[in-house]
Parts: structure tokens; C-alpha cells; sequence
């Protein structure tokens, strides 16, 4: 049985451009609604293998046959999701006053990093996490150090 892969997406155009993006990858659409969009990539046997396979011995053959054997269809359903529900910003509620604890991380704002944590996302472009950072990211009372979602990371020196 294949595994499902669910992408979710929040807006009907972010929608359009991942089925693109999977049919140029070899991909067909199963099903289709309003809200959810399935797609399958069938896996297939390949001729050239085989052949080469008779021609260099028998071994190569049964190595790509056991492989072909394992190997399932891949899935994948994009769903449409409303939107999480924005709360306004208010600094008050990210900065702590002196004398105060340090606020919430649980209340922080969503900071987007690339998988390395290298970069944040401003809206526009990736910003490097060793000269700036968000600046609606909770910090420490005393400003030295901002939330990225997992950890505590220093403030860039002029930032």
C-alpha cells in the first residue's frame, strides 16, 4: 500500500501551483474537488534495465527485480485549509519590562526559518539569522537574545 503525502495550502493559487509542480514531476491527477486535489505517480518498470540486466548477468537482474518489487505507487493529496486566524500584534505582549519575567513562548509569533535555521522569512526575501532577525520575534527582557520557535538565539551585534 503507497503512503499519502498531504500538502496543505491556504490560498487556491498556492493550490494550482503545487499540482503544477507535480505533474511536470511526472505526476497525473486521480481526483479533483473544490478543496483537496489527489495525485498519483505510478511506479514503472524500466526496459533498458532489464535488457542490461540479461546482458550483464543474471545477478544485476534479480537486484532490480527485488527492487521493483518494493518499490509502491507515490500519493500525494493537496488540501485547501482556511487560514489560522491572525492575532493582532502587540509589542507588550512580546517584550517583558524590566523586573518582569521573561514572556510566554508558548503566546510567540511563528518565525519561518529554512530547515538549517540559517535564514528567516520577512515576507519577501530570506534574511540571514547572523545580522538580523524578525523583529516581531519575542525577546529576553533584557534584549539580548530573540524566540526563533525552538530556541533562544543572540541578538545580531546592530540589530
Amino acid at each position: 500500500m503507497a503512503n499519502v503525502r498531504y500538502i496543505d495550502v491556504t490560498e487556491p493559487e498556492q493550490m494550482q501551483m503545487e499540482i503544477t509542480r507535480l505533474v511536470s514531476a511526472g505526476f497525473t491527477v486521480a481526483n479533483q474537488s473544490n478543496r483537496s486535489v489527489t495525485l498519483v505517480k505510478r511506479k514503472q518498470f524500466s526496459i533498458p534495465i532489464l535488457i542490461i540486466g540479461f546482458l550483464l548477468c543474471v545477478i544485476p537482474l534479480l537486484v532490480y527485480l527485488v527492487v521493483y518489487a518494493f518499490q509502491s505507487d507515490q500519493i500525494v493529496e493537496i488540501r485547501l485549509i482556511d487560514k489560522p486566524e491572525a492575532k493582532p500584534y502587540r509589542a507588550s505582549d512580546h517584550i517583558a519590562v524590566d523586573g518582569e519575567s521573561s514572556p510566554s513562548t508558548e503566546d510567540a509569533p511563528v518565525i519561518q526559518l529554512t530547515p538549517d535555521g540559517q535564514q528567516w522569512w520577512d515576507g519577501a526575501q530570506w534574511q540571514s539569522t547572523a545580522t538580523s532577525y524578525p523583529p516581531h520575534a519575542l525577546r529576553k527582557p533584557d534584549g539580548t537574545e530573540w524566540w526563533d520557535g525552538q530556541n533562544w538565539r543572540p541578538v545580531p551585534a546592530g540589530s
